[in-house]
């Protein structure tokens, strides 16, 4: 049986190298591309530090949320005469890094060297996904504590539509790099869905820095009134009062260049009565939050206003009942 089993072996041994020297050795078996949602980038190189000028936390940073208008805005604050701004970088991604170990001190003091100034300046920056990476506003707060931390909000389900409209530019490039449609949908769509959960994120925040160093602005409000909410915004940094230009207001910026991604209505219909208790959350949170200029929640402020009436009719009714 041995000698058997040795033999079949060899006749096998036999057949393989006859099979590769017709048709030459086996191509080895390509490694699969890494599959992600392409789009962000690596992390830039902190600048040099001019003479004179000095490095350090950010005076403000705008955390997100992400397609709400944070670089429209960060341009109007760039506008401003005392703001200086990091040449050749728009957003920094420096917490992205850090999904898996605790920065050291070595790594606080590198991301204070993206901020170079002048005595008497200000800097700041923008990085959106810094709002809806739970790691990210302990380890901000623990190099700039004494930032100000500027947050731009959007209706969640119009936010979903220009969020995914956004990643669907990457979608080609994610195709080269061997990921299938249905993998691109399901991380794109995940992604979209999330970044709109907005109180979990807000008090994220709010856990990491005091509600007094946390400004919470409306997109909607935003462009409606912008040179209203800019002067919120100055004053709350601690910069003196500017306007800019009719230019400057009406530049776009990241203007949307992709035709929007279609909403079925039973996506938008499932996606208002998941996004809905997180909305009521955030309000509880935020009661400044103004939910009328969210079109497809402004039915909460119709809800309230008359769960107002009824409580403050049987509160009438209670005064004028018989002892």
């Amino acid at each position: 049986d041995r000698l058997r089993a040795l033999a079949a072996q060899g006749r096998s041994a036999i057949r393989k190298v006859r099979r590769r020297l017709t048709t030459g050795p086996k191509p080895a078996k390509p490694a699969k591309p890494p599959v992600q949602i392409t789009g962000s980038q690596p992390r830039p190189v902190a600048p040099p530090c001019p003479p004179d000028w000095k490095t350090g936390p950010p005076d403000y940073v705008i955390v997100g949320a992400e397609k709400s208008g944070t670089s429209r805005w960060a341009r109007l604050l760039r506008e401003h005469p005392d703001v200086f701004i990091t040449p050749g970088i728009r957003e920094i991604h420096y917490w992205d890094d850090f999904a898996g170990r605790w920065p050291t001190q070595e790594d606080i003091e590198g991301y204070h060297r993206f901020f170079p100034r002048p005595p008497g300046g200000m800097i700041g920056e923008k990085t959106p996904q810094y709002m809806n990476l739970w790691w990210i506003p302990a380890m901000l707060a623990a190099a700039a504590p004494q930032a100000r931390i500027i947050v731009l909000l959007r209706d969640p389900v119009d936010r979903y539509v220009s969020g995914r409209t956004q990643l669907e530019k990457y979608r080609d490039e994610n195709r080269a790099m061997g990921m299938t449609d249905a993998e691109f949908d399901l991380r794109s769509v995940e992604r979209a869905f999330h970044r709109g959960q907005y109180a979990l994120q807000v008090r994220w925040i709010l856990d990491a820095y005091p509600a007094d160093q946390v400004l919470v602005l409306q997109y909607e409000e935003c462009v409606a009134d912008t040179l209203g909410q800019l002067a919120r915004t100055l004053e709350f940094i601690g910069l003196p009062p500017y306007t800019p230009t009719p230019q400057q207001l009406e530049k776009e910026v990241n203007p949307a260049w992709m035709e929007k991604v279609p909403l079925e209505p039973e996506r938008r219909d499932l996606m208002l009565r998941l996004y809905e208790p997180e909305v009521r959350r955030l309000k509880e949170m935020l009661p400044s939050l103004d939910l009328s200029l969210w079109p497809n929640f402004a039915h909460l402020v119709m809800a309230e206003h008359a769960a107002t009436d009824d409580r403050k009719a049987e509160h009438a009714a209670a005064e004028v009942a018989p002892a």
